[in-house]
């Protein structure tokens, strides 16, 4: 590794802190003009910083994070133009990250059209519960067409069960199923404890009505997948 780097509030002033192998600061070079608008102009300040600070390197690769893959993404994927309308469709379930992680990919595309370009999803690491731990207490066509339990930050939760596989095997293993495999995670949309049915008690979720509402308001009633039901309208 050569060196690491963050960008910081894009479109709101922005900020960039980069730092050498050896976790000290790297000083950013004298005259860097740096604009951080956009992710395509954040994506050059950090190219015009990295070119005077580890010159003469190509970029071969870009690793993508991204939260939401949806029910149909279990695992890396390479980039694709079907792949970002798929991943746009997701938007409402995770509209303060989605379109940012979206934008840095085509960013990235623009800038390194002949890179490889990777999504890794966050959800990913949760996928291949059993039908009980995913689904919520809602009709049924519901989590057919997508609506149901994700989990996120699987990525770093991957990382930590990885490092505690060398770290602490012990610990590793401690717990149901097998070693780094996701059991059971809190759910993709806030959800809200009530009464169900009679005196059973489940989750319903306010959040996934209004996934619902901006997938309705996104584009004409559709939503994530085919055949997604809008939201009735009142009166």
């Amino acid at each position: 590794m050569l060196a690491t780097g963050l960008v910081d509030r894009i479109g709101r002033g922005g900020a960039l802190r980069l730092r050498g192998a050896n976790g000290a600061d790297l000083p950013l070079p004298d005259g860097l003009t740096a604009r951080f608008g956009d992710h395509g102009q954040a994506m050059d300040t950090v190219l015009a910083a990295l070119a005077e600070l580890v010159p003469g390197r190509d970029i071969g690769a870009v690793g993508h994070r991204v939260v939401h893959g949806g029910p149909d993404h279990d695992r890396p994927v390479r980039r694709h133009a079907r792949l970002l309308a798929a991943l746009d469709r997701l938007s409402p379930f995770a509209p303060l990250h989605q379109p940012h992680n979206l934008a840095g990919i085509r960013a990235a595309g623009a800038t390194f059209p002949g890179a490889v370009q990777v999504a890794c999803f966050d959800a990913a690491f949760h996928r291949g519960h059993p039908f009980v731990n995913d689904t919520f207490a809602r009709p049924r066509a519901l989590y057919d067409k997508g609506m149901r339990r994700y989990g996120f930050h699987g990525l770093s939760y991957d990382c930590i069960a990885g490092a505690l596989a060398e770290t602490a095997p012990d610990l590793a293993r401690a717990g149901p199923g097998d070693r780094g495999a996701s059991c059971q995670r809190r759910v993709h949309v806030r959800a809200a404890r009530r009464s169900v049915s009679g005196p059973r008690r489940a989750s319903r979720k306010p959040g996934g009505l209004l996934a619902r509402r901006r997938c309705r308001h996104r584009g004409a009633g559709r939503g994530p997948w085919p055949g997604w039901p809008s939201p009735r309208r009142r009166g």
